[in-house]
């Protein structure tokens, strides 16, 4: 509560509580997601995205062209990195910074290769990967 009264001090205590009501359920459902993405079927986790555009990154593949999707972390970006491999007619990489935690890094991973297998890439070798396996996927 003080760090968020800091940082936002022109706020009411009712915004206050409000912002933080908002940022502890958003955090449970991301959490119990994260969960859920042990059991999940690629069926119904890529029935609750619609990807629009796939159409660019399609016509992109067929000219065997490579590209480099940048997303932000918002919602659920576990299940929607996971979601598009499934979507994408061309295998999908994620670049990632390992976890300070080695069990948690250990299991985070496991569960983003689950139905991608080997889609991550750590990111400080990520343009060393990308140089030696430019061909690889095309």
């Amino acid at each position: 509560m003080e760090n968020l009264q800091n940082s936002f001090p022109g706020k009411t205590p009712k915004e206050i509580q409000r912002i933080m009501t908002r940022f502890y359920k958003n955090l449970t459902d991301i959490t119990l997601e994260v969960i859920k993405l042990e059991r999940i079927s690629p069926e119904e986790l890529t029935g609750r995205f619609k990807f629009v555009g796939m159409e660019h990154l399609e016509k992109s593949f067929e000219r065997k062209r490579s590209i480099i999707v940048a997303v932000g972390h918002c919602g659920n970006w576990e299940w929607m990195g996971t979601a598009l491999g499934l979507r994408s007619p061309a295998k999908f990489y994620a670049l990632v910074k390992p976890l300070s935690d080695i069990n948690f890094n250990k299991y985070m991973e496991k569960l983003r290769n689950r139905l991608n297998p080997d889609c991550t890439i750590p990111f400080k070798h990520a343009y060393r990967y990308m140089l030696r396996h430019k061909e690889d996927h095309l």
